[in-house]
């Protein structure tokens, strides 16, 4: 365990690791991205014995893992670890939304991920870029419902569409609102510390 503890620390860029708030938040996307490519590794072996002829096609996202940890080590840029993150999970689902029922797919929730990523790692702009861009694709959705398939029949599609579009801002402001509040928390306790210092 100490091993693996002592390797991840080593793949966290060094310049990152002078500042208290950006180096937490450098460890906690670099045991992301090893948790991903971990589980890809393990789905992929668990996938091959359970279902020889129809593998779950998880290894190519174990390669863009690995790239990306790559990058992040080599430049130590959080904005861009976060945004290339949050594209690594939007941009292969949503285009399955649309082909599981649009606006009625449950595909659709796991889209939230990106806009939170992109705020906790990379930096609010983004953020609300990603989130902005997940309310209009919601929206989108909701106008062509009828041309795409639908697989429920219990609530129509103005449900649907008010509860995800809802649903996402509720979430994205529940982690901006205590990313912000820990953030006052660590300014307040770096003026205090300076103060200490001076006196």
């Amino acid at each position: 365990m100490r091993y693996i503890i002592n390797f991840m620390e080593s793949l966290i860029p060094k310049k990152l690791k002078g500042n208290l708030i950006l180096y937490r938040k450098a460890k906690i996307l670099t045991y992301i991205h090893f948790f991903i490519i971990v589980t890809g590794v393990l789905l992929t072996i668990f996938s091959s014995f359970i279902a020889p002829d129809n593998p779950v096609p998880i290894f190519p996202a174990v390669i863009l893992m690995i790239i990306l940890t790559c990058l992040f080590h080599r430049y130590g840029n959080l904005a861009l670890a976060g945004n290339l993150l949050a594209a690594a999970f939007a941009v292969p689902l949503a285009p399955f939304v649309p082909e599981t029922g649009g606006i009625h797919s449950d595909n659709l929730l796991w889209l939230i991920i990106s806009p939170i990523i992109a705020l906790l790692f990379a930096n609010k702009k983004s953020g609300y870029f990603w989130i902005s861009a997940l309310l209009i694709y919601t929206y989108t959705l909701f106008l062509y419902q009828d041309k795409l398939p639908t697989n429920t029949t219990v609530n129509g599609a103005d449900y649907y569409f008010i509860s995800y579009f809802f649903l996402f801002l509720a979430i994205f402001g529940t982690v901006i609102i205590f990313e912000t509040g820990q953030a006052l928390i660590i300014k307040m306790l770096n003026k205090q510390k300076a103060l200490l210092e001076q006196q």
